[in-house]
């Protein structure tokens, strides 16, 4: 498995087209796409750890969904819920984007890059800063006592805590 992260912004004047354009794109090279709003997004350890979970899960038939891309989704959000992780997707208008590559090799996943920097102005969005810190603590309901018992350079570490504690929220209760 060979994965990719591409960032940087792009106008998106329709989410559809554009969504049909990401499917074009990943059938033409053979490879899985998430495109997710890297203003959400607590760093490339977040995604691949992520994109990991997802693997995992779809190996071990734990999976939420049978679309690894929208599993991967579903991790990088921390839900288990599409309705919700589709929050950490893209709208209409400019967009921070983070684009998660999944392939069978470097030459598809650089194929596939090659194709977004052509419609995307590459810059760095993914990794964490201050200036992300709300709205990553708001999307991932990081309360102020976390942050507080963690310390407030940890704001990362709780993210990607949300995401492998989405193994144990996928689990049905088990009854007394």
């Amino acid at each position: 498995m060979v994965l990719n992260i591409i960032s940087g912004e792009i106008e998106i004047e329709d989410v559809g087209d554009f969504l049909d354009c990401v499917k074009k794109i990943s059938t033409k090279y053979n490879v899985i796409v998430q495109v997710l709003d890297s203003n959400k997004v607590a760093g490339a350890r977040h995604l691949e750890c992520a994109v990991q979970k997802a693997i995992q899960s779809t190996d071990q038939g734990t999976n939420i969904s049978n679309d690894l891309a929208l599993e991967v989704l579903l991790y990088a959000s921390g839900q288990r819920h599409i309705k919700k992780a589709l929050k950490m997707g893209i709208s209409i208008g400019k967009n921070n984007v983070a684009i998660v590559i999944i392939g069978d090799s470097d030459e598809a996943c650089h194929g596939t890059s090659q194709m977004f920097k052509e419609i995307l102005k590459e810059k760095p969005t993914v990794e964490y800063s201050q200036s992300k810190k709300k709205e990553i603590m708001k999307f991932f309901e990081i309360t102020e006592a976390e942050i507080k018992a963690a310390g407030k350079e940890r704001v990362q570490d709780l993210v990607i805590e949300r995401v492998v504690l989405l193994d144990i929220l996928k689990k049905p209760p088990t009854s007394r």
